[in-house]
């Protein structure tokens, strides 16, 4: 199987596991705790794209993502495009994530909704999905350093919520 799954290690290219993806390795390799995870790259998307038909995962990508994730638990499938978190512009919240994902089944419609998602934005073949384990939090949330809304470098937004009942 050509580069189509790649684990969240240091040094990843931002062309080929977007840029969540890449950013997350280099925190990794800084030393911050990063949960371990894998990326279907920008390749498998690529290669879905030229497939005949409606879109699908191409042949023998489900199996062996399932052969190098944990066993058991839950996962957070989330968007990691190339178009993602650049300066210029933020496209968070753009493209679906899935959490809670559980189950072969699960996991194959969670990729299709991220990469769905993707094209109903753009044809740029440049989406990959960060596939982890779900971090078992109280609250979750995100800081923009720049106030999304009116773009103002003064201002920052944080927001946040409950996390998930389980």
């Amino acid at each position: 199987m050509p580069d189509w799954i790649m684990p969240l290690t240091p040094e990843l290219s931002v062309t080929l596991v977007g840029r969540k993806a890449a950013a997350l390795s280099q925190l990794a390799a800084a030393g911050f705790p990063v949960p371990w995870g894998v990326c279907i790259t920008t390749s498998a998307f690529k290669a879905a794209q030229e497939l005949p038909g409606d879109l699908h995962l191409p042949a023998g990508l489900l199996d062996a993502l399932v052969a190098v994730l944990p066993t058991s638990g839950p996962l957070a499938v989330r968007s990691s495009a190339v178009l993602e978190d650049l300066p210029e512009k933020s496209l968070a919240g753009r493209f679906s994530s899935s959490l809670n994902v559980n189950g072969k089944a699960a996991l194959e419609q969670a990729v299709l909704d991220c990469w769905r998602s993707y094209l109903s934005f753009t044809n740029d073949p440049g989406m990959a999905v960060l596939v982890q384990p779900l971090v078992d939090a109280e609250c979750a949330g995100v800081c923009f350093t720049v106030d999304p809304v009116r773009q103002r470098e003064d201002l920052m937004l944080v927001t946040s919520c409950w996390a998930l009942e389980r």
